[in-house]
């Protein structure tokens, strides 16, 4: 009798590994393919014991693994330490979280997350680059599963994620904007868990009303929200995960123009569009003559007509609410990320 895959991953739902880490740079390691077999590299001694846990029931089966290779190979090699924390907390950071790398075909993503109860982590790119690495040689390439490691160095706040992904995601031929102006959107726009309803503005049952609009402060990257019709619950943290896609697939340093997700939320009418706001122009310098407005150093939001949108008067309370009731929170420019958001 011959039993479906389903079976096997529910009766051995995990592997788990204890491996220790080694120094290798991730820009010099060349990881193998499926076919040749494990990485032979001489652990260092003093380095933390990476814990492997491949769970396919989590984080995917049968990934691809040049995908998530091509992912790790976008992971720099630092020794700096930095300061990692969730976006929409109180604790200070150098990178927000989420954080995610994912693979120019968009089918694998490498993700730093913290540990159950911890509000920030501290780590090294480098460090991180290590421990995907094992974690893709560990689970993708032996077993082709997903995982996730801890201990992976730093305050050992942080675990990595290796994933697969399915995104709906074309690219076109329309001018994409600078990196520089397309991370600025997704390293800080909202990325909350919880549902809330998508659709057309005047509704009192929406919680967002379409379409809406996410630009960067240098009027070049430009995220449009829409709808194909009706209403649909998602949350911000699939509308992220589509913009990240769209970013890595389509975008990135070596540009292959701008892009299109499609079928987000339920039932899967949401469209994310990113583009290039002022592709003739070049990069617009944030001063206060050419933005529309500019509070104790932060950037307010804006209608098309230039007008802002009931800004709140406390700087420190870097927040706008939206005649919609929602609330936004802003950056400062020259930042991570100098995000306008509204209804444009």
């Amino acid at each position: 009798m011959r039993f479906p895959i389903v079976t096997f991953l529910y009766a051995f739902p995990a592997i788990v590994l204890a491996i220790p880490a080694t120094q290798q740079s991730t820009n010099a390691l060349s990881l193998p393919s499926p076919a040749s077999g494990d990485i032979s590299l001489p652990p260092k001694p003093s380095s933390p014991v990476l814990q492997i846990t491949c769970d396919a029931n989590r984080y995917g089966q049968n990934l691809r693994v040049p995908s998530c290779q091509n992912a790790a190979k976008q992971i720099l090699t630092s020794d700096l330490d930095m300061k990692f924390a969730d976006r929409t907390g109180v604790v200070s950071y150098d990178i927000s979280l989420p954080y995610r790398i994912q693979s120019s075909d968009g089918l694998c993503y490498i993700q730093l997350v913290l540990k159950e109860g911890a509000v920030s982590g501290n780590t090294t790119s480098t460090l991180f680059g290590v421990a995907a690495i094992t974690l893709i040689q560990q689970c993708a390439v032996k077993y082709g599963y997903g995982g996730s490691v801890s201990q992976i160095g730093g305050d050992n706040n942080l675990e990595v994620i290796v994933s697969s992904y399915k995104p709906n995601v074309k690219c076109n031929r329309a001018p994409s904007p600078p990196w520089r102006s397309t991370v600025t959107i997704f390293a800080e726009m909202t990325a909350t868990k919880n549902s809330e309803i998508f659709g057309p503005a005047g509704r009192p049952d929406v919680d967002v009303s379409l379409p809406f609009y996410l630009k960067a402060s240098d009027n070049r990257a430009t995220v449009k929200i829409s709808s194909n019709g009706g209403v649909a619950t998602s949350s911000w943290y699939a509308i992220w995960e589509a913009v990240n896609s769209i970013a890595y697939m389509c975008i990135t340093r070596h540009s292959k123009g701008a892009g299109r997700a499609t079928k987000i939320g339920t039932p899967g009418n949401i469209n994310v569009e990113f583009f290039d706001r002022t592709p003739v122009l070049s990069q617009v310098n944030e001063t206060a003559e050419n933005l529309p407005a500019v509070m104790g150093g932060l950037v307010a939001s804006i209608d098309d007509s230039g007008t802002p949108v009931n800004q709140a008067m406390d700087p420190s309370e870097v927040t706008v609410i939206y005649g919609n009731g929602s609330v936004l929170t802003l950056w400062e420019p020259g930042s991570a990320g100098s995000v306008l958001a509204g209804n444009a």
